[in-house]
């Protein structure tokens, strides 16, 4: 029996459209021994969801009595019948199955095998705890700046109120100009302070979630490279760990603009006394 054909046939049943590169992708993923689907379904999915190799075997010797024996135990195990790329979910049963087929898939083709997500997990880890340390060191800075310019900056300002803006009518423009500028740096100081820290705390439960979902992923390879299907518990919980982690992800780029704010040049110290005063 051509086992080849049998092959082919399966990457011709994809359920979506899938480009070359992806394609090759995972195609390399199943032939170092991942299996072709999570649960060892067939399509549609059973009422209970799921349904044995075993099962499916059985139901294959029953419909092809006309094989014999040594054709039968040659014929390679039938993990995953995959649907027709033109077949589309019509029951929350099949939505459910097609949603964590489609994530086992991506994450099979993404990482391909233990170790490189274990790099990309740890990196991931490190570099949050990094960003952490340089954005408070960096918010430590700036307070250690205003703290300094503020008793100065405060005593220009009143020293304007006071006699009025005839009284600087000598000093040239760019000098208060950057005497605004000073206030406004000043003046913003403790709202900055508030979105930086609010933007470190996505950070933190970001890199919690991450921690967290560990022994999900562990479980996830597990399976993976034991060959074994796996029901859609594992999947759903890896499912709600993206959705945090993607939630999670959106608050911190929208706080990148409060680190543009937080790493922004402070106003240059200009040193000015007016006549007469």
């Amino acid at each position: 029996m051509d086992n080849s054909s049998d092959s082919d046939s399966k990457w011709r049943l994809l359920p979506y459209p899938i480009d070359p590169e992806t394609m090759d992708a995972y195609r390399q993923a199943v032939a170092r021994g991942f299996p072709h689907g999570p649960y060892g379904l067939r399509w549609p999915p059973t009422s209970g969801e799921h349904q044995s190799d075993d099962a499916n075997d059985a139901n294959d010797s029953s419909t092809e009595q006309g094989d014999d024996a040594s054709t039968e135990n040659t014929r390679p195990r039938r993990r995953f019948q995959l649907p027709d790329q033109s077949l589309t979910p019509t029951t929350p049963s099949e939505a459910r199955f097609a949603a964590r087929f489609n994530l086992y898939r991506d994450t099979i083709v993404q990482f391909g095998a233990r170790d490189p997500w274990m790099q990309l997990h740890t990196a991931a880890l490190a570099r949050a705890e990094a960003t952490i340390k340089t954005i408070l060191t960096r918010l430590c800075y700036v307070a250690a700046v205003k703290n300094t310019a503020a008793p100065e900056i405060h005593a220009r300002q009143a020293l304007i109120r006071t006699h009025g803006r005839a009284a600087f009518a000598n000093v040239q423009p760019h000098v208060l100009i950057n005497h605004v500028e000073w206030i406004r740096f000043i003046g913003r100081f403790p709202t900055l302070v508030s979105q930086v820290m609010k933007h470190v705390k996505w950070v933190e439960l970001l890199s919690g979630e991450y921690r967290k979902a560990e022994p999900v992923w562990a479980l996830f390879w597990d399976r993976v490279e034991a060959g074994r299907d796996f029901g859609g518990d594992v999947m759903d919980q890896m499912a709600a760990m993206h959705k945090k982690r993607t939630f999670l992800q959106g608050k911190i780029v929208d706080g990148e603009a409060v680190l543009a704010i937080l790493f922004s040049q402070e106003p240059m110290w200009l040193r000015w006394q007016v006549s007469g005063l």
